[in-house]
């Protein structure tokens, strides 16, 4: 009998073979040396492959959590938790032993806060007045092309039903919103509107000084050190400028960031604003209510409605004519300072409220002392931490049920910590200028509005996509299973709030890390989901 092949040995060892044909191998085996050895051989290696089998099995990463896992991990929790209080009062206890005089100087405080922005902001406008020109032209025509490209695509691909869809959106909202014209003037100089000149548009102006002699019949939005309105702005007045004089009309709202805003004319209707000093002249009038955060205040003029103060220290001489709330330092009231309404104080004492004789207030006055406590020592603080920390936890739940491998790829691509960090920061810092962009020279404020939307979303879901991943690695777990990656989440969840709130910027530094790394891990995922399409 000649010998068979090899297969049919191995099928043999397997058990596999039918009897007839087993009884025929064992014959030949027997009288066959050489086949025997085969076989042997052949027994020897099925041992060897199933001996290495089972050792991989045994070393497979348990998806579950032993007790003595989780008792590790709750001490770590707790060690974390530990750190974070003694830090907060080893800060605060330094914080405290720190002079007054250098309160301008700390980053934590108000006129340290106010100093450090515009600092920041007005050396990089010292110097960028041509890069921020040129930025806005390049990321116009990036937006553009993008948009251009995508919607050829999506037109060659889905030409039938996204023609028509898409038309008829684009030609309704041109129909029913109103699209925002823009006129622009840039220079390093100075950037003037003469006093017999009138702009029939809105006004977008950059440079060193912008002075506005003439009528701006739109909005103005100014990007300069300093800016001065001496004739007639009928629109709202947007700035980011050093100083801020205005001795005009304006017959809008004012918004914007100052270091310092002197009024001498009238705003129509609201103030909301940011500013480091704010003065404002016995003949300045407001027409509507004022809300202000600010390092020092001087209010002499008159505004028609409510004041929002949140200072350092005001000075009110003027008239209010509904009610005056004040948080902050010191508040002094003096003739012929008059309030229609209530006045209330937010104040550490009550020496820090001077309300001298000869002052008019039509309504209640209150003092409320706010205790200067540690967030850790205030119950509504675990409070709201828990509701963040459920409301997270729903989101993340409900994400992970709608889109379970999505957000599966996206907690991994959290991961590639150099890549996402760098993404992320460029997501972060470019998003906001694509939608001032969308809004002025695109599809106008409805295209603007969901962009600035969705940005706000993904840079909430950040923190999740990071806590899942940062459980994970905790829990040393792979598992990709609902009840795991919920114990993950909560996990890193808890550990990401209570770094968040370590004291001194150290906890506000973390917490931009954490969004970059989770914009830019949620960023790429979405740029893997949609390049398949678009390709």
């Amino acid at each position: 009998m000649s010998c068979l092949p090899e297969l049919t040995y191995a099928i043999y060892l397997d058990g596999e073979l039918q009897e007839e044909e087993a009884r025929r191998v064992r014959h030949h085996l027997a009288e066959c040396l050489r086949c025997r050895d085969l076989v042997d051989l052949l027994r020897i290696e099925n041992r060897v492959l199933t001996s290495a089998l089972q050792q991989v099995e045994e070393e497979e990463v348990p998806t579950g959590i032993q007790p003595a896992r989780l008792l590790e991990l709750v001490g770590k929790a707790a060690a974390v938790s530990v750190l974070a209080v003694l830090l907060s009062l080893l800060f605060n206890w330094v914080e405290q032993q720190l002079p007054p005089a250098t309160e301008w100087l700390n980053p934590m405080h108000l006129p340290g806060q106010s100093n450090l922005l515009f600092t920041i902001v007005f050396y990089l406008t010292n110097i960028g007045a041509a890069i921020m020109s040129q930025i806005v032209t390049i990321a116009s025509v990036l937006v553009s092309a993008t948009l251009v490209i995508t919607g050829g695509v999506l037109l060659w691909r889905h030409h039938k039903g996204f023609l028509r869809w898409g038309i008829g959106a684009v030609m309704l909202l041109m129909l029913v919103i109103p699209g925002l014209a823009l006129e622009r003037r840039s220079d390093k100089a100075t950037v003037m509107v003469g006093s017999g000149e009138t702009i029939n548009d809105n006004l977008l102006a950059t440079g060193d000084t912008v002075m506005v002699d003439g009528v701006v019949n739109g909005d103005l939005i100014v990007f300069a050190r300093r800016v001065e309105i001496h004739g007639t702005v009928k629109g709202d007045f947007v700035r980011f400028a050093q100083r801020t004089d205005i001795s005009g009309n304006v017959e809008g709202n004012l918004y914007g960031f100052s270091q310092s805003l002197n009024l001498t004319g009238h705003v129509a209707r609201n103030i909301y604003s940011w500013i480091q000093s704010l003065r404002m002249d016995p003949q300045a009038t407001v027409g509507g209510d004022m809300v202000v955060g600010c390092d020092d205040l001087s209010l002499e003029g008159k505004v028609t409605h409510s004041v929002w103060v949140f200072s350092g220290a005001a000075d009110i001489r003027g008239n209010v004519g509904h009610d005056l709330s004040f948080f902050g330092g010191k508040l002094n009231l003096f003739p012929p300072a008059s309030v229609g309404g209530n006045l209330t104080a937010h104040v550490q004492k009550s020496t820090n409220v001077h309300i001298a004789p000869g002052v008019a207030v039509g309504g209640k006055t209150e003092t409320i002392l706010n205790v200067h406590k540690s967030r850790f020592a205030r119950r509504g603080f675990y409070f709201w931490e828990v509701v963040k920390l459920l409301g997270a936890l729903l989101l993340g739940w409900l994400f992970c049920a709608i889109a379970p491998k999505f957000f599966q790829s996206t907690v991994r691509a959290a991961g590639s910590l150099g890549r996402s960090l760098g993404l992320g920061f460029a997501v972060l810092v470019a998003t906001p200028i694509a939608v001032i962009i969308a809004c002025i020279t695109l599809m106008g404020l409805p295209l603007g509005l969901l962009l600035l939307m969705f940005y706000a979303a993904s840079m909430y879901f950040a923190k999740i996509f990071v806590g899942t991943f940062l459980g994970r690695t905790l829990l040393r777990t792979t598992s990709e299973t609902t009840s795991q990656t919920i114990l993950a989440m909560v996990l890193g969840l808890v550990i990401l709030l209570i770094v968040f709130e370590l004291p001194y910027g150290i906890g506000a530094i973390l917490h931009l890390a954490v969004f970059c790394l989770g914009l830019g891990a949620f960023s790429w995922q979405l740029y893997r989901a949609i390049r398949p399409q678009v390709s």
